[in-house]
């Protein structure tokens, strides 16, 4: 890597908080500096309508950004196909225009309203007659992975099994294996490894990463996994998992998840991975930008950076 590569991670609809974004990036890097988008573009936020738009002009531009799939992005294409899917691993009470998960706000973003009282079918028909096919395609047209040198970019995690996955077979291979399977019944995808990869909160109910699962990735010369998913609230953190770097670049954009957390302020900020190695985190919620140095953590676990 000869030049900075930049992370964001869970816009949530937040068009402005992606433009300041851009702004603090394009002041560093350059307009044209390469960008990777860690998903969660949708939901919760008053305008998901404009974020989706702002990154398909950015690529149909020739803009090199790399924009994976979060969660909530799949939620969205999966209530967008001709028959809406549900997401089965939710609880109880919980589906997509639940208030904790946002999707009234992302149809509102498109002119289309939730009223109390309306059939599935009927607001069916107004999204699929309000939202842009462009915005379909582009959701359905998210990869799960993108691999940059010794880095691994993915919205939430990983496990043992997809880890010997990429090790013996590569990230592209991942990538297509995901859209393949992302079209089968709800159930099945879901309880399966490659849909751990957009939730994973590395839980007892998630799929698990062990040191098996690491030294694959080593043998893969991954060192790092860059992901978003997780709010953080003061910042970016790097942590290690069984030897493999974790660098936690979710730092809470939307306005929702501040106000419900207790978060003062907007969201603004990004994450700057320099040639050198060395990482910059710039955050609303930290008072000045943290500077991480993995080959020093790297070194602590025994590993060569």
């Amino acid at each position: 890597m000869t030049s900075p590569l930049y992370a964001v991670g869970d816009i949530h609809g937040q068009s402005a908080m992606l433009d300041h974004a851009l702004d603090l990036i394009a002041a560093d890097g350059g307009v044209d500096a390469p960008v990777v988008f860690l998903g969660d573009y949708t939901d919760r936020g008053p305008d998901s309508a404009g974020v989706l738009d702002r990154l398909i002009a950015g690529q149909a531009q020739g803009r090199p950004w790399i924009t994976l799939k979060g969660n909530h992005d799949r939620m969205f294409e999966w209530f967008m196909e001709d028959t809406p899917r549900h997401d089965p691993h939710m609880l109880v009470g919980y589906h997509w225009f639940h208030e904790r998960i946002g999707g009234i706000e992302t149809l509102a973003s498109y002119g289309v309203p939730v009223p109390d009282r309306i059939r599935l079918e009927d607001l069916h028909a107004q999204a699929k007659a309000e939202v842009p096919q462009a915005h379909a395609d582009f959701l359905r047209g998210l990869d799960l992975y993108h691999q940059t040198d010794d880095l691994l970019f993915v919205h939430a995690g990983i496990d043992d099994h997809m880890a010997a996955q990429i090790s013996a077979k590569g990230v592209a291979h991942v990538n297509r294996r995901f859209r393949k399977e992302s079209r089968k019944d709800p159930f099945v995808f879901y309880s399966g490894t490659i849909a751990n990869l957009m939730r994973t909160k590395y839980r007892d109910v998630d799929h698990p990463l062990t040191e098996t699962g690491v030294d694959d990735l080593h043998l893969a010369g991954i060192r790092m996994l860059v992901q978003g998913h997780v709010n953080r609230h003061s910042g970016q953190e790097l942590t290690s998992k069984h030897g493999l770097l974790h660098l936690e670049a979710d730092i809470t954009l939307d306005r929702h998840s501040r106000s419900s957390e207790g978060l003062e302020g907007i969201g603004t900020g990004a994450t700057i991975i320099c040639p050198d190695g060395n990482i910059v985190g710039i955050s609303r919620d930290y008072p000045h930008a943290k500077l991480f140095n993995p080959a020093h953590i790297l070194q602590q676990h025994g590993l060569s950076s």
